[in-house]
């Protein structure tokens, strides 16, 4: 009788080890998909080639997402191609660019991630914001070397 209620107990502190631990977990899970669903990941189309800060990306196709580095904003740039033409996988390639931002929030959110350029002193093209589709906010990139105060 004394082995069978000792069971009992060992196997309801079992029951209730491992309920605390799938609270632990799940609470660990749902902060990481909310920092998912913060910061989306964006298609940009470069038609011709930009400075995006101080690197220059070539003319092409990038997979844009906004991280974190401490409390450094930066958005990161990846080559994409589609080899099999649209409608196919697409291979995201290595990063090419980190640039430093600055975050503001957007008085809404875009379908299509959206760009405005300017223009440097010597007149090429500068990535100057990005607002990636399905976020409220707006990245305002660091201007090139050359541009700055």
């Amino acid at each position: 009788m004394k082995t069978k209620i000792e069971l009992i107990g060992v196997s309801l502190a079992l029951v209730l080890v491992a309920a605390a631990m799938t609270v632990r977990v799940s609470a660990q899970h749902s902060s990481v998909e909310h920092d998912n669903k913060s910061w989306k990941k964006g298609m940009l189309r470069l038609p011709k080639s930009a400075w995006a800060g101080d690197i220059r990306l070539k003319s092409g196709m990038y997979h844009v997402k906004h991280v974190l580095d401490g409390n450094t904003h930066i958005i990161v740039f990846k080559p994409v191609t589609m080899p099999g033409g649209k409608g196919f996988p697409i291979w995201e390639e290595k990063e090419v660019a980190r640039v430093e931002c600055r975050v503001e929030t957007a008085t809404k959110s875009v379908n299509n991630t959206k760009v405005v350029f300017s223009k440097t002193n010597a007149g090429d093209r500068s990535i100057k914001e990005i607002q990636i589709a399905g976020e409220k906010f707006r990245h305002i990139l660091l201007p090139h070397t050359s541009e700055r105060r």
